[in-house]
């Protein structure tokens, strides 16, 4: 189907070779994302708003090579803060309690696969074990996508007790460090149409972020863990990324916070450069 091209349930089934049921399914999904639009005079589908959108920005875009240019950075920044501690984890029937929940992530495999090789008994039998380990966190790079952000790339730690964040992971803008950073890229009008009522609470840290030039989080998304996030720009001086590295509270918001921060930058920086910014 091209911009131009109208389309009946019919044309679609004889083009797809899908039945009459399965087609008129995939449409109406379709439609309901404005991906395809419908004529309610002839019934026929066009490509949607949705449609336009991506090629608006594919069209567009000045951020081509963004994950490719940005790797290396985000590996140099991950061996750089080496982001160590000795966390105390409590396993007792599988249950994790929040923070560590971030860390292992859902599947409970991961928990009893480090309660091995500790050499503990089984997480279902154990009353509670306590065990240390270091803990690396891995950076990451997300993009907004309307009131959400998603992660493009990470780095993974080299620790087995390690922030599990998934490529593709899509969150709500207005909690965390690089939702903040995100959002300080945006006009105001169009921060106010997208946040609503929650305009006037998230504002003040939007404008502290454009004033500083980075967000540090403090239990904003998940208790007990913390995030430092930086901008990254493209050619034209549009901000089109966020960097972070996250980990336990502790570990970020200490005496070397300072320090991080400026890591953080100097990254953002780096991957701002490649991608052709220069202030």
């Amino acid at each position: 189907m091209d911009l131009k091209e109208r389309l009946n349930l019919t044309d679609v089934v004889e083009k797809t070779g899908l039945s009459a049921s399965t087609a008129h399914r995939i449409i109406r999904g379709l439609e309901r994302r404005d991906y395809l639009s419908r004529n309610e005079d002839t019934k026929r589908y066009s490509l949607g708003a949705r449609i336009a959108y991506l090629g608006s920005l594919a069209e567009n875009r000045s951020d081509d090579g963004l994950r490719e240019k940005a790797y290396e950075y985000l590996v140099k920044i991950r061996d750089q803060i080496n982001e160590s501690a000795r966390v105390c984890l409590k396993i007792h029937s599988h249950h994790l309690h929040a923070p560590l929940r971030g860390i292992f992530g859902p599947n409970s495999v991961n928990v009893a696969r480090y309660a091995s090789l500790i050499g503990t008994k089984s997480p279902t039998k154990c009353d509670a074990h306590l065990a240390e380990s270091n803990f690396q966190t891995h950076p990451s790079l997300y993009v907004r996508d309307g009131a959400s952000r998603i992660c493009i790339d990470r780095v993974e730690s080299k620790q087995l007790l390690r922030r599990v964040i998934t490529v593709g992971e899509r969150l709500p803008l207005p909690n965390g460090a690089t939702g903040k950073v995100l959002m300080s890229g945006m006009e105001d009008r169009e921060l106010m149409e997208l946040l609503g009522e929650d305009y006037e609470a998230v504002k003040p840290d939007v404008d502290k972020v454009r004033e500083r030039g980075y967000w540090v989080s403090n239990g904003e998304r998940e208790v007990g863990l913390s995030a430092i996030a930086a901008p990254v720009y493209n050619a034209k001086g549009k901000m089109i990324a966020a960097i972070s590295i996250s980990g336990p509270t502790a570990r970020i918001i200490d005496e070397e916070l300072a320090e991080k921060v400026q890591s953080v930058l100097e990254c953002a920086g780096d991957i701002s450069r490649q991608m052709g910014y220069f202030k």
